[in-house]
C-alpha cells in the first residue's frame, strides 16, 4: 500500500476529537430547545392570562351592574316550584367557575352549597369528554362565551405538562383572587355576595397593583428555595378556582384557615418565575423570591391580592 493511501483515514485522536464536538454541539442545541419550546410556553400562557382579564372587563361591560365575574360560584335562596308546592331553594350563582355535582344546580334546603362539589382543576383522564366535571365547570362558567368556547385558554401548557408527569389531566391550572367574591369554603369568614364593579377596581388602590390571576403552583418549596420536584395536588393551592389568601380590605375582611400563594412554575436563567395579570389589564412577570419559604410566598400572595406594595426584598420584578 502506498504512502498516499495510508494518509487517507483517520486517527483515534481525530476520530475522538470529531466525536467530541458533535457531542458539544448536539448539547447546546439542545439546550437551545428547551429554552426556546420554554419561551414559547411561557409567552402562551401570559397570552391566556391577558385573554382570561379582557373576558372578564367583556363580561363586567355586558353586566347590568357592571361587575367583574366572581372568583367562585355561591348560593343564592329564592322560591321553587318542587312538586305540587314551592319551597326555599338554594341556585347557584356562577362564577368564572362554577361548583360541580350538583343535580340540576340546585338544593331544596336551607343549607348553601348542600350537594355541591367544589370546582376541580383535573379531568379523570387524558381524553376527557364535555360532561368531565373539570371541563363543565369551566364550560358553564360565565367567561366561556368571552374567551370563545376556548378549553385551552384555561390552562398553562408549562402546568399541564408538569401534572402530566404525575399522572394527572390539568383542564385549569389558573386560579382567581378572592378579593372578587370567595365561595363558601369558610362559610363563617367570607361574604360570597360581593360584587366588584369595574368603577370600584381602583377604590381602595392602584388597580395595577391588584391581582385578577394568577398561576397554580406545580413545584415544592423546600427549606427556602423552590425546588424542580413538581407537586400536583387537587385539593390545594387553587384547585378550586380561588386563591385562599388573606385580605384586609375593611369592607371585605377574609381569613381563610388554610393560606395558598401563586405558582412560580417558569423558568426565566437559572430563576422561576410567576405570570400574573392585574386588575388594570396589564401581565407582569414576577421573579422568585430569593431564600423564600412557604411562608413567605403566602405573605407575598396576600399582597397582590391586596393591591399592596411587593416589598423589593423579596420580590424583584422582570419586564
Amino acid at each position: 500500500m502506498s504512502r498516499f493511501a495510508k494518509n487517507l483515514g483517520f486517527t483515534l485522536v481525530e476520530l475522538l476529537v470529531v466525536i467530541a464536538i458533535i457531542g458539544i454541539l448536539a448539547a447546546v442545541t439542545t439546550v437551545s430547545f428547551t429554552r426556546a419550546t420554554e419561551s414559547a410556553r411561557a409567552s402562551r400562557c401570559k397570552s391566556k392570562l391577558r385573554n382570561l382579564a379582557q373576558a372578564s372587563f367583556a363580561f363586567a361591560n355586558e353586566a347590568s351592574d357592571h361587575c367583574l365575574p366572581r372568583a367562585s360560584s355561591f348560593d343564592i335562596l329564592g322560591m321553587e316550584k318542587i312538586g305540587k308546592r314551592y319551597q326555599h331553594v338554594y341556585r347557584e350563582c356562577n362564577g368564572w367557575v362554577v361548583w360541580t355535582g350538583r343535580a340540576n344546580g340546585h338544593a331544596a334546603n336551607r343549607s348553601p352549597g348542600q350537594g355541591a362539589s367544589q370546582a376541580t382543576a383535573f379531568s379523570k383522564s387524558k381524553g376527557y369528554s364535555k360532561t368531565d366535571p373539570a371541563y363543565m365547570s369551566v364550560s358553564n362558567g360565565v367567561l366561556w362565551s368571552y374567551v370563545g368556547g376556548d378549553i385551552g385558554v384555561y390552562c398553562c401548557n408549562t402546568f399541564k405538562k408538569a401534572a402530566e408527569s404525575k399522572n394527572r389531566y390539568a383542564v385549569r391550572s389558573y386560579v382567581m383572587n378572592p378579593y372578587f367574591g370567595c365561595d363558601r369554603g369558610d362559610a363563617q369568614k367570607c361574604a360570597p355576595d360581593r360584587r366588584v364593579s369595574l368603577g370600584d377596581v381602583g377604590k381602595h388602590g392602584d388597580p395595577g397593583k391588584l391581582l385578577l390571576f394568577a398561576e397554580m403552583p406545580c413545584y415544592q418549596i423546600n427549606a427556602q428555595h423552590i425546588t424542580d420536584n413538581i407537586s400536583i395536588d387537587d385539593s390545594t393551592h387553587g384547585a378550586d378556582s380561588v386563591i385562599q389568601a388573606k385580605l384586609t380590605d375593611s369592607s371585605f375582611s377574609w381569613n381563610p384557615s388554610s393560606l395558598e400563594y401563586i405558582g412560580f412554575n417558569h423558568r426565566v436563567g437559572k430563576r422561576n418565575a410567576a405570570h400574573v395579570v392585574f386588575a388594570d389589564g396589564h401581565v407582569d412577570v414576577l421573579a422568585e423570591p430569593t431564600k423564600a419559604n412557604a411562608s413567605d410566598l403566602q405573605e407575598l400572595t396576600e399582597a397582590l391580592c391586596n393591591g399592596l406594595d411587593v416589598d423589593i426584598r423579596l420580590e424583584k420584578r422582570m419586564h
